[in-house]
């Protein structure tokens, strides 16, 4: 297993100009107790009439080199957090709410106005660092300056892995403030490969700013360690926010597939006549990345999956819609490889990401990148890193064996914040449990056993448990899990009949709920639609019957 935990110096808070006082690095969260910190529901309070200047850099503790992060400033004692303008707001485009949690990135040594007195700051990058808090004081029409460092609690990339966000789309910005959000955010946030991506509604894609930026456009955004994708989010409904289809992402792709929004429930014209199948298959035709988002919104997935029409599996990207067990645990229990995957749909709302591991001098562009991806050597997270292996092979990897073997099955994982547990998943069951734990102002834990011998294929994954109360800086509520191994036994797939019996029966409800909402111009164009069910449905049984033969 990689070794991807630095062990680095206690942090530092430099300050010239000013005093201050070193609270604590502890996570901001304090989730065994189930309560969070107070989050005001105003906005950031205006930058009117502050008379102080604070110049701040976040530095590595280690080497002291300055490093793009998050942070944010009140009154000692108050609840509001200062708008730092002319900083770019993390939270841009999104709620009051979360604006309100008063993040702000800082892309380099930045100087903000400020109000004079005691100030409380908390600072991190990414999802690798801790997170600091520290109190200072600014005089009246003073200039002070903080140097604030922190401490790298894991490195992905000593392991090759870089982190991407596969679902991005951008509205009611300038082409300016398009071009700043997309340059600072991933680099503070740590991502190296981010896709934008088109899609229409009626109307509404009047505001839709993305949709305005070619290829090209995207390309020229391009830094250091960060490199844009793009494609378009391809999809159906039946209604506004009412499932349809499905939508479904194509990225990297030869050219548009258009119209990108299907049925009168999205464009406000037209029939429900067109399954997503034939853009699929024309968009992977041409290259195109096909991802499934939204987890399991929308019928058509499974269809498309059995059918192999479909490269990973988004989850939580544009909310909290379904589980693990709803798509990738029943796609893998009927035998298939489904790589896991993650985005962030309208703006970069959280931390989520999938990290992809790729060989050292490999160009870090984005077809590398998903061509990783695709091989399902993935790990999805919102925080906490995971580190798994069954027998040294890591996700995505086969182990192909004659005889009952034992299984080595080792894990971890570390996070700024508490994760609850780590789970070990066997073939959609949990199969072992540790408690998480406080060290050094961050939570991990182990896991390693050698008492499980195999008697028949199976997959093997890790993932933190999690709840509603335990969540990160931005809100999002945590989630990890790797990408499964895969035990193959005397070359006998796994193939769970529950599970196939309940897949069919929801093809066979999907089919009455086409009918019943559909829209269709004729027969002809619902026998379109519907075939694509059937044909699954029996593929699908004709495996069950040959298994009861």
């Amino acid at each position: 297993m990689p070794h991807s935990i630095s062990r680095r110096r206690s942090l530092q808070i430099g300050i010239t100009g000013a005093t201050a006082a070193i609270l604590n690095g502890r996570s901001i969260l304090h989730a065994h107790s189930g309560t969070e910190p107070n989050h005001p529901t105003e906005p950031c309070a205006p930058a009117e009439g502050h008379s102080a200047r604070l110049k701040i850099s976040l530095n590595d503790d280690v080497d002291g080199h300055g490093i793009s992060g998050c942070i944010r400033i009140r009154k000692v004692g108050e609840k509001v957090w200062l708008n730092l303008s002319p900083l770019l707001l993390r939270t841009e485009g999104l709620s009051k709410a979360v604006r309100a949690l008063g993040w702000h990135v800082v892309p380099g040594a930045s100087e903000v106005p400020v109000p004079p007195g005691r100030l409380e700051l908390e600072a991190f990058a990414g999802i690798t660092t801790n997170l600091v808090r520290s109190v200072v004081s600014v005089g009246d029409g003073a200039m002070s300056t903080v140097g604030i460092s922190l401490r790298q609690l894991f490195n992905p990339s000593e392991g090759g892995h870089v982190a991407g966000n596969t679902h991005v789309h951008l509205r009611s910005m300038t082409r300016e403030q398009v071009n700043r959000y997309l340059t600072e955010i991933p680099q503070a946030d740590g991502l190296e490969v981010v896709f934008v991506s088109y899609l229409e509604r009626a109307l509404a894609d009047r505001t839709y700013i993305s949709n305005k930026y070619t290829p090209d456009d995207f390309r020229k955004l391009n830094g250091k360690n960060l490199s844009f994708g793009s494609g378009q989010e391809y999809r159906h409904n039946f209604g506004p926010g009412a499932e349809g289809y499905g939508h479904v992402m194509l990225l990297e792709m030869a050219k548009r597939i258009l119209p990108a929004s299907l049925g009168p429930g999205i464009t406000l014209a037209g029939t429900d006549g067109t399954p997503l199948r034939p853009g699929i298959r024309l968009a992977k035709d041409g290259g195109a990345t096909i991802i499934w988002c939204h987890n399991s919104f929308g019928s058509e997935d499974i269809p498309n999956w059995l059918g192999g029409h479909v490269d990973a599996q988004n989850i939580f990207d544009g909310g909290n819609h379904g589980s693990y067990e709803d798509t990738f645990y029943r796609y893998l229990n009927l035998g298939m490889r489904v790589p896991f995957s993650t985005g962030t749909d309208w703006f970069i709302y959280d931390f989520s990401r999938v990290y992809v591991p790729m060989k050292p001098g490999q160009p870090r562009t984005p077809a590398a990148w998903l061509a990783g991806l695709r091989r399902g050597q993935s790990i999805i997270t919102n925080g906490p890193w995971l580190e798994f292996s069954v027998n040294q092979a890591g996700p995505g990897d086969e182990l192909n064996y004659e005889r009952p073997e034992i299984l080595n099955i080792k894990a971890r994982v570390i996070s700024r914040n508490d994760f609850k547990q780590l789970e070990i998943i066997r073939n959609g069951q949990v199969f072992a449990g540790i408690d998480s734990r406080k060290k050094d102002g961050y939570y991990e834990c182990e896991y390693s056993s050698s008492d499980h011998r195999h008697h028949a294929s199976e997959w093997w994954a890790a993932r933190v448990s999690g709840d509603d109360t335990l969540k990160n800086e931005l809100g999002g509520k945590t989630f990890a899990h790797t990408s499964p191994v895969y035990v193959n036994f005397k070359n006998r797939p796994l193939f769970d009949r529950d599970t196939a019996r309940g897949v069919i029966e929801e093809m066979e409800k999907s089919t009455k709920h086409i009918r019943r909402f559909g829209k269709f111009a004729d027969k002809g164009e619902e026998e379109r639609v519907l075939s694509i069910y059937r044909e699954a449905i029996k593929t699908l049984q004709g495996r069950l019957d040959r298994i009861k033969g």
